[in-house]
């Protein structure tokens, strides 16, 4: 069952970089919970991680995981990945670039 759970992130991950938001959630489980710490908030329905997903892709049009690597631990597996994203906005009249390289170590979606 492992196996699958890495096959089944990877492919999600896949399916974001190529805006595949269908494919992204296709294999999350019904009444699962997903936590953004970072913004303290928690997506515990398809509908809003789907919405969420798609508003990071609207503030990072081309961002990418890009040197995934899964470790398999039986029922969970762990993801650490490499995003890539770059962020063109005005502030005022001037227009500013904003590049950023974050390294995450993620646990999966529960599959």
């Amino acid at each position: 069952m492992s196996a699958k759970n890495v096959k089944t992130l990877r492919a999600a991950h896949e399916s974001w970089n190529k805006r595949d938001f269908a494919g992204v959630i296709g294999n999350v489980a019904e009444g699962f919970a997903y936590t953004d710490h970072g913004r303290n908030i928690t997506l515990n329905t398809r509908a809003k991680f789907r919405e969420w997903t798609e508003g990071w892709a609207k503030a990072f049009s081309d961002g990418r995981i890009t040197n995934p690597q899964y470790i398999d631990a039986g029922d969970i597996v762990v993801a650490q990945v490499h995003r890539r994203r770059h962020q063109r906005r005005t502030i005022g009249v001037t227009e500013a670039d904003r590049s950023q390289d974050v390294s995450a170590l993620l646990r999966n979606l529960p599959l």
